[in-house]
């Protein structure tokens, strides 16, 4: 018996049994500036482990040859990456950034050799900020501006933003490569009465208008110089009207707050939202405005506003905000085999989307029900949550109104009910994603876009991204005519504008979905 504990103790102490050192295998290679031999130093390259649950990493720092060694690692699957400032990370295999790399599988006692990670290096933009007079502009704010996509509309984001020297001069850098926009604005200027005056923004090559302003093509590596912008005189301006009930045609007392919100899909989008208090006779101010278009909002529990102003370089006086009495309107939604309608919600945004005016998101009643509150008059666009559940909207009617036509007019409670059917006929696609050397193509962003005819309906799109094998399934998807693109490289939610998809329209491929069916075809990757 002793001997018996004796053996258990130390079979205890020493653990669980290890990978014999024979078994273990290792991965070698180097990390390039892409494109080139030239061997990048003090790079981070990690590895980590992809097999069985186990999540392990390790890390080493390439030598002054750019080469790197993992050794003593177990048979399994391995993903590599490599890192350095100044350049773009990057993991090995990958085809593009932002994309999955490629698993490297290392047998027992293999050793892989000449694993090779290329870095993209990082670019900079420089220049100089100057006045009319060609005087130097210190501690101005200068901006690399991309575009990007949101909601299918094309905005401008922040990249990076710096300040100029004493000499007026800047530099932006660590920049990826790709398409901006640089701007500038001088530091605020002491005003009259109404406090700090900003000057407006001067995009490059100098102009105040962001439409008129040139893209600068920023390649790997490097420093766009010469970027220079003169500042203009113009100042930004003042927005002044009246608050008015519309029922009554008062501006009596009422605390209220009126809010400027930066149109969805415009350069207004990087500045904030600008509110300002209701005076007691019903008038506001709003000061300090850049050119652009936005939305002027006033909402309490009883009654909002809403009024689309386009901003340009004069001041704007006279401004009407007729406040209007908000309202509910019933509905009810009938699943047509379907799973029934628990877990549906329902959402009107109001068009153009104004985040401030968007009504609650109720969820329907087991016996479909729902009651959508805080209504004012104006333009919608309903969206319908299934919930998962494995359906589609296949009508909505508000009245006698097409509710799946957007926008559509709602303007007051005794249009009638707002009638939704939700259809479990659905119908599915399979893919295969090929390159022009008819190979399977992985990680393509396959998207499926309706028929012109009903492209507004942001429900019926559908984005994924294909195996390693080049394959997509897509299911619960409403009948109609599609059609099905396949890009190598796609900035986000791109599709959804019908200027970026007008250009790729005669490579997509058509296909008619009916209800039931099952579909297959086979893509052209977009690269």
């Amino acid at each position: 018996m002793r001997s018996v504990l004796l053996a258990l103790g130390l079979f205890l102490s020493q653990g669980a049994p290890v990978q014999p050192t024979q078994e273990l295998g290792s991965i070698e290679g180097y990390v390039v500036t892409i494109g080139t031999r030239t061997p990048v130093i003090r790079a981070r390259v990690e590895i980590g482990s992809e097999d069985g649950g186990r999540s392990s990493t390790q890390s080493v720092i390439t030598d002054t040859g750019g080469g790197f060694v993992f050794r003593n690692l177990r048979p399994g699957r391995y993903r590599v990456s490599a890192q350095r400032d100044g350049y773009m990370p990057a993991q090995y295999g990958e085809r593009r950034r932002g994309a999955q790399g490629v698993l490297l599988t290392v047998g027992p006692r293999e050793t892989l050799k000449n694993i090779v990670l290329s870095l993209t290096p990082k670019s900079a933009i420089s220049g100089r900020v100057y006045d009319r007079y060609g005087d130097p502009v210190t501690n101005a704010v200068v901006r690399a501006l991309r575009y990007t996509y949101q909601d299918g509309r094309r905005i401008l984001v922040n990249a990076d933003v710096v300040r100029t020297n004493d000499l007026g001069e800047y530099r932006l850098f660590w920049l990826a490569p790709t398409q901006y926009i640089v701007s500038a604005t001088p530091q605020e200027t002491p005003g009259g009465p109404d406090g700090p005056q900003p000057e407006l923004a001067t995009y490059f090559p100098g102009t105040t208008d962001v439409a008129a302003a040139a893209l600068i093509d920023v390649q790997p590596g490097r420093n766009m110089s010469g970027i220079d912008l003169q500042m203009s005189d113009l100042r930004a301006v003042r927005l002044r009207g009246q608050v008015i009930d519309e029922t009554t045609g008062q501006t009596g007392p009422r605390a209220l707050v009126v809010t400027l919100v930066p149109r969805r899909g415009t350069v207004a989008t990087t500045a904030p939202p600008r509110s300002v208090a209701v005076s007691p006779n019903g008038t506001f101010e709003v000061r300090q405005i850049s050119p652009g278009s936005y939305d002027l909002v006033a909402s309490d529990a009883r009654a909002s506003a809403h009024l689309a102003i386009d901003v340009g370089n004069a001041d704007i006086d006279n401004i009407v905000l007729p406040l209007l009495p908000k309202f509910d309107i019933s509905g009810h939604i009938t699943g047509e085999n379907s799973e029934g309608v628990r877990g549906i919600h329902v959402e009107l945004r109001r068009e153009p989307f104004t985040p401030q005016l968007l009504v609650a998101v109720p969820l329907v009643a087991a016996d479909g029900t729902f009651t959508l509150t805080n209504i004012t008059p104006g333009d919608y666009q309903l969206r319908v949550g299934l919930g998962g559940s494995r359906g589609y909207v296949k009508s909505a009617r508000y009245g006698a109104i097409d509710a799946l036509n957007p926008p559509f007019r709602i303007d007051r409670p005794s249009q009638g009910l707002l009638e939704i059917v939700v259809s479990g006929n659905v119908a599915s696609l399979d893919a295969i994603v090929l390159n022009d050397q008819q190979e399977p193509f992985p990680d393509a962003t396959v998207v499926l876009v309706p028929d012109p005819s009903r492209r507004q309906r942001s429900d019926l799109y559908r984005a994924v991204g294909s195996n390693s094998s080049g394959r997509v399934h897509l299911d619960g998807l409403a009948p109609g005519d599609y059609r099905v693109f396949a890009w190598d490289d796609v900035p986000n939610d791109a599709w959804y504008d019908p200027d970026f998809i007008r250009m790729f329209e005669a490579r997509g491929k058509p296909v008619r979905l009916e209800e039931g069916s099952r579909e297959s075809i086979e893509l052209r990757v977009i690269q």
